[in-house]
């Protein structure tokens, strides 16, 4: 329960200090200068960009017994949770970090990864 507290403690100080630093008039107007194509074209390109490395880290553990029954929207999904911690942790080793130990949560065994390619 203390665990649970502090997360969402962390979580709610992390929203209200993002919150007071916004400038809302400015990002107001820039956003509403910005072109619409190049916004929609920035969403797919990156939403693009991660499907491609699901499917790329599929492909890498495609052959691997062990590996095998991961699919490509898990592998995706993974890949967007480990962007969403490189945007908060000093390092884009967070990321990775992340998505190992989510994997590890599914496996079940932290020694199965040291085989994995990453």
């Amino acid at each position: 329960m203390k665990k649970l507290f502090l997360r969402i403690f962390f979580s709610l100080l992390v929203i209200v200090l993002v919150y007071w630093k916004i400038d809302f008039r400015n990002f107001h107007s820039t956003l509403t200068r910005a072109n619409p194509s190049y916004l929609f074209l920035t969403f797919i390109m990156i939403n693009l960009n991660y499907l491609i490395s699901g499917f790329r880290w599929r492909s890498l553990i495609f052959y691997s017994k062990k590996f095998s029954g991961f699919r490509v929207w898990y592998l995706t999904k993974l890949y967007y949770i480990g962007a969403f911690f490189n945007n908060f942790m000093p390092t884009s080793i967070g990321g990775m970090f992340i998505r190992l130990m989510f994997l590890a949560k599914k496996l079940m065994r932290w020694q199965n990864l040291l085989q994995l390619p990453l």
